[in-house]
């Protein structure tokens, strides 16, 4: 476990070798491969070896798990993901993780150990199955999930997702299921959600700018949704900055 001040900022670095890490209170955002990303807890992300990285904590700090990985799990894990890319993916499976992994640490007795390595390896598991890096039939996969992201907040059509990523468009319904048990639509909600989330976590602006930032259409609308997934609003989630286990499908 590694703990991070609260508005830490870690300029520009590389690591030898790739890792795993599992935020599991706080959040940052984090420059990477060319592009911006706000992290917040639940989020597992995979620094591939020699990637140039730079951090900026929030206000609360955060802390993570680190997961230094063997030739063994690189193995594993380059048989499903692209391990060229800075890959993230995160949801209630990992925040349950998490919290059970800083459980285990608190508690620091003769079988802590054995119960750990359980956990990662439970973790990477998850991670290598939900990551955008997906291989395979479905490799353009990433893109989907990357033009969703940043579609969220806009109307768009399955049509439309197809030709941005190339590929045909029967063929997203069946891929993003398989992935991650959603449609398109569902994943444009768990995407609206994700979104405010990272903003209620390191933007200060009002939760209605927020709301209509990300596509809903006002505060309440933002709000109805946010406890109908996670069980707790929007501003008692900025507060905690740790998001629970969706209790139901994002409305």
């Amino acid at each position: 476990m590694v703990d991070y001040g609260a508005g830490a900022r870690i300029d520009a670095h590389a690591h030898r070798d790739a890792s795993l890490s599992l935020i599991i209170g706080g959040g940052y955002c984090e420059h990477i491969q060319g592009r911006d990303a706000a992290h917040v807890s639940g989020h597992m992300l995979y620094c591939p070896a020699d990637a140039e990285h730079a951090q900026v904590f929030d206000r609360d700090g955060a802390r993570q798990a680190q997961i230094n990985l063997t030739a063994e799990g690189l193995d594993f894990l380059g048989d499903a993901l692209d391990l060229s890319a800075a890959s993230f993916t995160g949801g209630a499976g990992f925040s349950a993780l998490g919290r059970r992994m800083a459980v285990e640490a608190r508690r620091n007795d003769r079988f802590t150990p054995l119960a750990l390595e359980g956990l990662v390896l439970e973790a990477v598991t998850l991670f290598a199955r939900t990551s955008t890096a997906l291989r395979g039939p479905s490799k353009w996969l990433s893109d989907v999930h990357d033009y969703v992201l940043s579609r969220a907040s806009e109307p768009f059509t399955v049509d439309e997702v197809a030709r941005a990523v190339a590929c045909r468009a029967e063929e997203i319904g069946p891929a993003l299921r398989k992935a991650y048990g959603l449609s398109l639509a569902g994943l444009a909600r768990r995407c609206r959600l994700e979104n405010a989330a990272r903003m209620l976590a390191v933007d200060e602006a009002p939760i209605r700018a927020i709301a209509l930032d990300c596509g809903f259409s006002d505060q309440a609308h933002l709000t109805r949704a946010f406890k109908a997934a996670y069980g707790v609003t929007p501003g008692g989630f900025r507060r905690t900055k740790i998001l629970p286990a969706p209790r139901s499908k994002p409305a």
